[in-house]
């Protein structure tokens, strides 16, 4: 009867997805500032300096956060809903159109980082 029991726990454990945490941000790799803007927002203009890392969402969730980062509209958002500029001269702003997707984390909790390169 123990064993019966067990196995079933075991059998529950294993079928059921975990809690995951997704995190959405952007790093700017860039040597100058880069200025991000939400289209959906029109007050939404952050100020990225070089180096630094930026956290706009945390997704939260039943199933695996590695699964859910793979998924096209989750790596599409970025560019969906917001314009990276950054300045070129005093009269002169350009979109920064250059970086890529990069997960770290595991299988339940994880990051999704977009990084601005030159």
């Amino acid at each position: 009867m123990r064993l019966i029991g067990f196995i079933l726990i075991a059998i529950l454990w294993t079928s059921c997805d975990p809690y995951y945490s997704l995190s959405f941000s952007a790093k700017n790799e860039s040597k100058q500032p880069v200025f991000i803007k939400f289209m959906n927002n029109p007050d939404s203009i952050i100020k990225l300096e070089p180096n630094r890392e930026q956290v706009f969402t945390i997704q939260h969730g039943v199933g695996f956060a590695k699964e859910k980062y793979r998924l096209g509209n989750y790596q599409n958002w970025f560019h969906d809903n917001s314009i990276t500029l950054k300045i070129i001269s005093d009269s002169t702003v350009k979109k920064v159109r250059k970086g890529e997707w990069k997960y770290h984390g595991g299988y339940i909790n994880g990051k999704g980082t977009y990084h601005i390169k030159d």
